[in-house]
């Protein structure tokens, strides 16, 4: 089944045309991929793109333990089921108290292998009855911002003079403070020099000038000097990831809109609320009293526990589990009096998401982006230098945008919904406290097992990859509209039955 969809996914490729770019299932047609510079890759059609994802979850909620899933994505898939649990390559997990401070020592087999891989394997194709030479390459790496410059760029994010890998524009500090972090508008306020750069004037980082400041880093002869010139171009040495074939920083490791829009929408509520690095509305009136006031009550009622409550609470609340998609939901579509540049961020991320963007869609794409940067800068920054705090990458990294999508295709094709949702399938799987670990590679070689021999034996039925946990008919509501009609209790979704469940001895 596996090698069929593969071959139908490979004879209804597109191709690209004037004006359009497309990340088909024939990946030769990528636009990041340089013929003149890499002639050799993707020559065959049976040449494998592979999508490199990584991200951690903490294990348990009052535990410093966490785990670093190593993902592959097969491009070859059609969309429709690339990114389904199903078709998700687990090659490792990186385990450990905290966060690995180097991830270099834990890839180096992965590139390793992916050396070899690109020099082909000798296998056999049924359908034309040859043998060929199987290659798989690697180009994209993805994850979150942090997640990006630990793994695969080498960047350095905090204190770093040049905070965004994908562009060469110097930060600035807070005069005058302790904070030590730079900050990246695009008008200076007063008191200091003019940026470089203007929004209609704002380069990239070419790959030649990416592995001269990386190597320049690491031929530093002593650490204070390679520790200077870290800060100074915000990279700390060449990653190992960038001796994999084809990968070309820092086009292979894109920014992921799905943390970009999360962590957008989660600074608009904070904005809004009042509560954002201690910032006021200076000379705008965007608080809305009436969420610090939600704010403040779900603080007081977060021990209750009706069913309705944690939805409620999620929204206000810092729980990094729910408040994102909660705050998502609260600033695109729950606050129709929000300030301007949100109603633009509902505008950009409905233009922003399609499969297919021509050329022209992509430059009036670009505009809007620039005209809600602007609009963010007015209201929220303000040109002072007391609110340079609201400038900050994830808000820079929007103007990337168009870039990335131009260097590495469409957003959609590298986002990490998938990634989330493997951590989450990862975390409910642990059954022990004192080996988690244990767990987690138990887990993880089962599910690898059954999906090598669902495909090779076409048990698709037999062993379906999801399985109701529960009915699927709609269960009851609980609704009162006179006195509370903002409220609705559902039913719980699983009722225990002490005949079902082994449960005679609990019945009185």
């Amino acid at each position: 089944m596996l090698v069929q969809t593969l071959q139908r996914a490979c004879n209804t490729a597109t191709t690209t045309t004037t004006g359009i770019y497309t990340t088909s299932m024939n990946p030769s047609k990528m636009s990041m991929i340089e013929s003149s510079t890499t002639p050799s890759y993707f020559q065959d059609p049976r040449d494998v793109f592979l999508t490199s994802l990584t991200d951690g979850f903490q294990l348990f909620k009052r535990s410093r333990h966490t785990a670093w899933p190593l993902l592959f994505l097969n491009n070859n898939l059609s969309p429709d089921c690339r990114f389904k649990l199903s078709s998700v390559i687990c090659s490792g997990l990186i385990p450990g108290l905290r966060k690995p401070k180097d991830h270099d020592s834990f890839t180096y087999v992965f590139v390793e292998e992916l050396n070899q891989a690109a020099l082909g394997v000798s296998a056999y194709d049924a359908y034309a009855d040859e043998l060929f030479d199987l290659r798989i390459f690697a180009h994209l790496n993805c994850t979150d911002m942090s997640g990006v410059a630990s793994a695969y760029t080498g960047g350095k994010h905090p204190g770093a003079k040049v905070p965004c890998h994908f562009c060469p524009i110097v930060g600035i500090r807070i005069q005058n403070t302790s904070n030590l972090s730079f900050y990246l508008p695009l008008k200076h306020p007063a008191g200091y020099p003019s940026s470089q750069f203007t929004i209609d004037n704002l380069p990239l980082r070419t790959p030649r000038q990416y592995r001269f400041q990386a190597r320049k880093v690491d031929l530093a002869p002593t650490v204070e000097q390679r520790k200077q010139l870290s800060m100074r171009y915000g990279i700390n040495g060449t990653p190992i990831m960038s001796k994999a074939p084809g990968v070309i920083l820092p086009f292979s490791s894109p920014f992921n809109f799905m943390h970009l829009l999360e962590n957008m929408c989660s600074n608009y509520v904070d904005h809004i609320c009042g509560e954002f690095k201690g910032l006021d509305a200076g000379r705008e009136s965007y608080i809305l009293p009436t969420l610090r006031f939600g704010r403040r009550l779900a603080k007081q009622l977060s021990m209750l526990t009706p069913p309705y409550l944690p939805r409620l609470v999620a929204v206000f609340s810092m729980s990094r589990r729910s408040a994102p998609i909660s705050r998502a939901s609260l600033t695109l579509y729950g606050v129709p009096s929000m300030p301007l540049s949100s109603s633009g961020i509902v505008s950009l991320d409905q233009s922003i998401t399609p499969i297919g963007n021509y050329q022209s869609e992509r430059d009036r794409l670009r505009e809007d982006i620039k005209k809600w940067y602007r609009e963010y800068e007015e209201i929220f920054y303000q040109r002072r230098t007391e609110r340079l705090a609201a400038c900050v990458v994830t808000v820079h990294a929007w103007l990337q945008l168009v870039d990335m999508m131009e260097q590495s295709g469409p957003l959609w094709a590298y986002w990490c919904w998938v990634m989330e949702r493997f951590c989450g399938h990862l975390a409910r799987a642990i059954s022990s406290r004192k080996h988690p670990y244990a767990s987690l590679n138990r887990r993880i070689h089962e599910i690898q097992s059954l999906h090598a021999i669902r495909h090779i034996y076409r048990l698709e039925a037999e062993l379906p990859p999801y399985t109701a946990m529960y009915d699927s008919a709609d269960l009851p509501r609980y609704e009162d509209l006179n006195h509370y009609p903002e409220i609705t209790l559902l039913h719980p979704r699983r009722v225990l039955s002490f005949e079902a469940d082994d449960l005679d001895d609990l019945h009185r």
